[in-house]
């Protein structure tokens, strides 16, 4: 079905075997015919229609996890999107948003290779200096790679809250519908301040939207926690 979308969205017709565009007064321009287009995957396709090499493909394929597609809105700026509708990457660690046109500028591999280590380099620094919510993973809401849950935590003031996302977002462990839940969990986030409650109770605001643009389903992205309800990875 991503397949499909993205052959619409883009607008290709399909003759003779392959896959064409067709702009206003030039020729049509074959695209990718049946054979490729019936073995390849989502992200193979889009590549391929972005004129993308096979490294940077390879590389995409194996760290999607580290990517949130998105594309820009004309009023909102940039929004998640599906894999499929989207033009540009965000690499979650650094939040750097690379776009299709960009990487097809990149046409030495050392180059690209630069690019991606630089792009990893921040994997260690977010993951050592930023606090994780405990969460509570309850069940798989949706199938498609690469898994979403749904997840709970209660903030200070004993309100629930309900987060839907991936679930390499939310835990290290390969779960999937046959898992057992409840399962620990865990969201990353911001500090942004600390404070006391007129119970003298010391309280941490902190903030979903950095690194990974968590939010609940109420919209939300900022809450007050207890000190115990975090996990500080130092």
């Amino acid at each position: 079905m991503e397949k499909e979308n993205i052959i619409k969205k883009i607008g290709l017709f399909h003759e003779d075997s392959a896959w064409y565009s067709h702009k206003e007064n030039a020729h049509k321009h074959p695209i990718v015919k049946d054979s490729f287009y019936q073995r390849t995957d989502t992200i193979g396709l889009l590549f391929r229609i972005n004129k993308l090499c096979i490294a940077k493909v390879k590389y995409f394929r194996e760290n999607i996890d580290n990517f949130e597609p998105m594309k820009y809105h004309y009023k909102n700026g940039f929004i998640s999107v599906p894999l499929w509708d989207s033009d540009f990457s965000r690499y979650k660690a650094s939040g750097f948003i690379l776009d299709f046109d960009y990487l097809r500028e990149i046409t030495v591999y050392d180059d690209f290779v630069s690019l991606c280590k630089e792009l990893e380099s921040y994997e260690i620094t977010i993951q050592i200096n930023v606090p994780y919510i405990k969460i509570r993973i309850i069940k798989i809401i949706d199938t498609h790679q690469p898994g979403f849950v749904e997840c709970q935590f209660t903030d200070a003031w004993g309100v629930l809250h309900i987060v839907h996302e991936k679930i390499p977002v939310v835990t290290c462990e390969d779960i999937w519908t046959d898992s057992r839940f409840p399962a620990d969990g865990m969201i990353r986030c911001k500090a942004v301040k600390d404070w006391l409650d007129d119970d003298g109770r010391k309280l941490i605001t902190v903030s979903t939207q950095t690194p990974d643009c968590v939010e609940a389903t109420t919209g939300i992205n900022e809450f007050d926690l207890l000190t115990h309800q975090l996990i500080d990875i130092a």
